[in-house]
């Protein structure tokens, strides 16, 4: 939520009369959300209150056309009114009450939004801050509004066995049953409750939201996101919580500066305790940190480390970018927090990724695919896995180099993310919520934003294409197309080329006449309906007397064998009958009598064969 507070305590001469009349809400206009209102007048000390309400933080919606007219009987205090109006209606469109809600209880995450509301902060912006790590020393324009302690802490609940690598598909459900159960965590809670029920308080839907969202800041940058077309209010600020770095602490200056070789940095954020991880890998990891030259640098929130090696130093909380931007570091493991990575690429150190949930194992992968990170699962971590993840950054050069040359992209900008940030909020309280910036697409419904009432004619003018030359060619060539195929007939050991095996012996199937009738008649109902009637007199009386004829094919059925060549006679002499009592009516009779003495010889030579 923004709202305009600029209060102005002008102090004037001492009046000498009492005749300064008290003036109530001094020309505010009423259909105007930004109005200049009296409020006291005591002392002779006249105080004034600037207000103009955006609405919500989403929308930034606001009017700023009041007009204030004043009447004072003192010729003096008439002029220092009307200089400390104008000033008041020129400034107080630079400055804005801002309510940040942070909920999420990681301190991590919170250090990105604390930089951004103290940057506006020192712009001179009221800023209420709802979080869970309030400040503990007051700010100018900054005020907590503290929920620490008010739900129970699930962090300090996170272990290794609970918080692993998983899949794309195991990350979408994780996201599903995570938002589901803080919703009902949420909204089943006292005070959820008794907002909800409250008269005073309209609850819009999350859609309506989301639709009214006029600026999206993103903690990303284009050197290591890769570009993306996106519209002038989506912002990316990567590195927002990114300070200069300052000097370290005396004990770990020391031992960073006397480090011959080096240091590596070992940190796995705030959510991950590295105690809770199995023995077989805490004494991998000791392992491998003893076996470096380097000095190794370990966040280490337990009380005691076994095995600790005397190169190995703790901390339960470490200054991870002073410790980054040390000339010594050399080397970055980490879990991959998106926090953590922008530190390493701003400080160019490589990194040896061991990602473990949420979005880690997408960072991770981005930096390897820029060539300074290597990953290793946890469930591969070894003393000889570890120390050739780390000797591979630490003796190849091009790591080293990558991650500079990164570090340089990143860091060449006109503006500090800080500074991108604060003036893009201000932008669209300027602008009175930049609805210039908003994409139409952001109003279109889903069919239309997904281009699938496009995509369906699309699809539906190609199925009637198909189908309408599938008509077109079934029309035109149909009698081509039906007519009785040779090959059918070949395949009956009719045809003029009749098929052959490569074998010398092919099988010998027996069939009868009738069987060679349902072929020719199958074949004689293909023909459409506007050629039949050129050949109704064609039909073929072909006697049922059964024979045997060659087929072609192969059947190990154990059926009589016979050369091919011995009835390849047969087979031609048959076949041209067939074909004489196809295209023949006239003389139907004498070559249906051919036909069935040359079948009956067929049939007896056959019947003598097998005898």
């Amino acid at each position: 939520m923004i709202e305009t507070n600029n209060t102005l305590n002008n102090h004037n001469q001492r009046c000498s009369t009492s005749n300064a009349q008290e003036r109530n809400d001094a020309g505010r206009s009423p259909s105007s959300a930004c109005h200049l209102r009296y409020l006291e007048y005591s002392s002779c000390l006249p105080t004034y209150l600037f207000e103009s309400s955006f609405g919500s933080f989403c929308c930034m919606h606001r009017d700023n056309r009041d007009k204030f007219i004043a009447l004072s009987s003192n010729e003096m205090m008439t002029k220092v009114f009307l200089i400390l109006s104008v000033i008041a209606l020129l400034h107080g469109g630079q400055t804005a009450k801002i309510l940040g809600v942070f909920e999420f209880n990681g301190k991590s995450h919170f250090q990105m939004y604390e930089k951004m509301m103290k940057g506006l902060a020192e712009r001179g912006h009221e800023v209420h801050v709802l979080n869970h790590f309030p400040q503990k020393k007051p700010l100018p324009n900054y005020f907590d509004i503290d929920v620490s302690g008010s739900v129970p802490d699930v962090l300090d609940s996170f272990t290794i066995d609970l918080v692993r690598t998983w899949d794309t598909t195991a990350m979408l459900s994780f996201i599903w049953d995570l938002t589901r159960t803080q919703c009902k965590d949420v909204l089943k809670h006292p005070n959820a409750q008794k907002l909800l029920n409250s008269t005073e308080n309209v609850i819009p839907p999350i859609w309506e939201i989301a639709k009214n969202t006029s600026l999206i800041l993103v903690n990303s940058h284009f050197s290591i996101s890769g570009p993306r077309p996106v519209v002038p209010g989506f912002v990316e600020v990567g590195g927002l919580h990114i300070e200069e770095p300052k000097a370290l602490p005396k004990d770990l200056q020391k031992f960073m500066d006397e480090s011959e070789h080096g240091v590596v940095y070992f940190s796995l954020g705030s959510i991950v305790q590295v105690q809770t991880f199995s023995p077989e890998k805490l004494k991998a990891l000791m392992d491998a940190f003893g076996a470096l030259p380097e000095r190794v640098l370990m966040k280490y929130t337990g009380d005691t480390l076994p095995g600790k090696p005397s190169n190995v130093m703790t901390g339960k909380w470490l200054p991870q970018l002073d410790i980054l931007s040390h000339p010594k570091t050399r080397l970055f493991i980490s879990h991959g927090g998106l926090m953590g990575t922008l530190e390493a690429v701003y400080a160019g150190v490589p990194i040896v990724g061991i990602p473990l949930f949420a979005d880690q194992e997408l960072n991770i992968k981005r930096c390897v695919l820029q060539g300074f990170a290597v990953k290793l699962l946890y469930d591969d971590i070894t003393k000889e896995s570890l120390l050739s993840a780390i000797r591979t950054l630490l003796d190849d050069p091009r790591y080293s180099a990558n991650a500079k040359k990164t570090s340089f992209q990143f860091r060449d900008r006109p503006q500090t993310a800080l500074e991108t940030a604060v003036y893009w909020v201000e932008y669209v309280i300027r602008h009175r919520g930049a609805p210039h910036l908003r994409s139409a697409g952001a109003d279109l419904p889903t069919y239309q934003y997904l281009l699938l009432d496009v995509i369906s004619v699309l699809v539906l003018g190609v199925v009637s294409f198909l189908y309408l030359t599938y008509i077109v060619i079934r029309t035109q060539l149909g009698d081509v197309l039906t007519k009785p195929p040779l090959k059918l007939l070949a395949g009956y050991g009719l045809g003029p080329f009749p098929l052959r095996t490569n074998a010398a012996l092919t099988p010998l199937r027996p069939a009868s006449v009738a069987q060679l009738a349902n072929v020719l008649a199958s074949c004689c109902a293909r023909i459409p309906r506007t050629g039949r009637s050129r050949i109704k007199s064609r039909s073929v009386h072909i006697p049922s007397t059964s024979f045997y004829f060659q087929s072609p094919l192969h059947h190990f059925n154990g059926g009589l064998m016979k050369k091919e060549e011995e009835l390849e006679d047969e087979r031609m002499e048959v076949f041209l009958v067939t074909r004489r009592l196809e295209k023949s009516t006239k003389r139907k009779h004498d070559y249906s009598r051919k036909g069935l003495n040359v079948i009956q010889n067929y049939d007896s030579k056959c019947r003598n064969h097998d005898t």
